[in-house]
Parts: C-alpha cells; sequence; structure tokens
C-alpha cells in the first residue's frame, strides 16, 4: 500500500463528530466547496495566476469565457474570446481556433444578430476542415443550418443539415443524426419537397425506433402525420397515429 492515497467524501463536520478519526495519523480532512460560484471563483483565479503556464491560464479563461456566455454576459464573453483568438491564432492551434469563433458565432445568435452569427461560423469551418475535425465540422454545420433556417435560406439549410447526417457516420452520435435528418426533413417541405421530406423523417423515426429515443421518436412521428397527410397517403397517416397513440399509453404507465 505504500504510495497510495484513499480519498472519501463524508459529511463537513467529520472532525466534530469523529475527532480521533480526524486527528488520526496520516489522516487529512479538507472541507471543500464544489459549488458553482466557488468554481466559477477558482477558475477566474486560475485564468489570472502567474504562476501557470500560459497554455493552462488560457484553458481556465475559455472556462471563464463560455461562463460568462452562458449567463448571458455577451461583451464580457467576447473580450475574453478575442484574447483567447489571438492565443490559438499565434500558437497555430486550428482546432481551438475553430472553437473559439464557433462559440463568437453563438454568441451573436444567442443575442439575435444572425448575420453576425453566420460570419463568425463561416470563419470557423475553414481550420476545422484543414484540421479535419468531424465533431467540430458536424457543430459548425447544425449551426449554420439553424441560422440559414431562420434567415428563410431552406435550400442552404437543407445542405448543412445534409451534411451533419453524413459526418454522423464518423461521429457515431445518434441523436444529432436524428435532429438533423429531422431539420433537413423541415427544410425540404418550406421548399415544397414533401415527398423528400417525409423520407427525411422516416429515416429519423426508423433510427429513433432503433436506438430507443422516444421524445425524438414522437416527433417526427407527429412530422410524417402532417407530410403524409399532404401527400394523400391515409393508411400510412392512420397507422402513425395508432403509433404516435401506443407512445403516449407508454409514457402514461
Amino acid at each position: 500500500m505504500a504510495g497510495v492515497r484513499l480519498i472519501f467524501r463524508d459529511e463537513c463536520d467529520t472532525a466534530g463528530y469523529a475527532p480521533k478519526l480526524a486527528g488520526a495519523a496520516r489522516v487529512r480532512v479538507l472541507n471543500i466547496d464544489l459549488g458553482p460560484a466557488a468554481i466559477e471563483a477558482s477558475t477566474r483565479e486560475d485564468a489570472e495566476d502567474p504562476e501557470l503556464t500560459e497554455e493552462e491560464r488560457m484553458q481556465a479563461l475559455l472556462s471563464v469565457a463560455l461562463l460568462d456566455s452562458a449567463h448571458g454576459r455577451n461583451g464580457e464573453a467576447i473580450g475574453k474570446y478575442n484574447q483567447l483568438l489571438a492565443y490559438y491564432q499565434r500558437t497555430e492551434n486550428l482546432l481551438m481556433q475553430a472553437f473559439v469563433m464557433n462559440a463568437f458565432g453563438d454568441v451573436f445568435h444567442r443575442g439575435g444578430d444572425l448575420e453576425q452569427a453566420q460570419h463568425w461560423y463561416e470563419c470557423a469551418v475553414t481550420p476545422a476542415a484543414t484540421v479535419k475535425n468531424p465533431l467540430m465540422l458536424a457543430t459548425i454545420s447544425k449551426n449554420l443550418g439553424d441560422v440559414s433556417y431562420k434567415t428563410g435560406e431552406y435550400k442552404q439549410a437543407e445542405e448543412y443539415y445534409d451534411g451533419v447526417d453524413k459526418l454522423s457516420a464518423v461521429t457515431l452520435d445518434p441523436g444529432s443524426k436524428i435532429r438533423a435528418l429531422e431539420w433537413r426533413g423541415l427544410s425540404q417541405e418550406q421548399q415544397g419537397k414533401h415527398d423528400c421530406a417525409v423520407q427525411s423523417w422516416e429515416a429519423a423515426a426508423v433510427l429513433s425506433r432503433k436506438m430507443e429515443i422516444p421524445p425524438l421518436l414522437k416527433e417526427n412521428l407527429d412530422l410524417l402525420v402532417r407530410g403524409y397527410n399532404r401527400l394523400g397517403f391515409a393508411d400510412k397517416s392512420s397507422s402513425v397515429q395508432a403509433e404516435l397513440k401506443s407512445l403516449e399509453m407508454e409514457a402514461a404507465r
């Protein structure tokens, strides 16, 4: 057992109700605050700690920037992203350049500035493609699809979602593939390509059943009812509605 350290999580007042244990040889009791506020404060300290390496400080700064963005502190987030982007460009880290550019896009996307969001997402494509990172490319493509759909560029949105669908063969993320098929279908529907939309939703439903993801299955079955009714496929619509009722009964149990 030489050199082995055992760590246990206990009540916060161990020293009070078990003083002999707390005071025993080679026993150390630490009261650690792992709450969100404490973690954020510690991360901010790490971002400015001169004893850490620059890479470690930048990792901490990225965490703080993401927290700022998540809490709607957009100005603070943008300032940190600018600093991070400059660092990753100087160190020629293409993957992290793509990550930060995509994060820039997220800030503007959530803020409703779709033009700036699209700009930053498009900027992120080049470094992500250069390093051939499929997960990053899938994330950016999905974001570009969302923006294109919101701006009414439905053909472009269809192409982006189709790209996410293809990349899912590499990322092995069934949830993202189902969502991509669903939104590809919605983009096709907006273009009047109802037969193609139905095919997309059918594929999404098949995968949802296979992976046993009832919420996504229900969403796509609802869309299939609409699509089948539009195409005049009454029998298929009835069959899907029966499946929906079965899902609802199963969920109520």
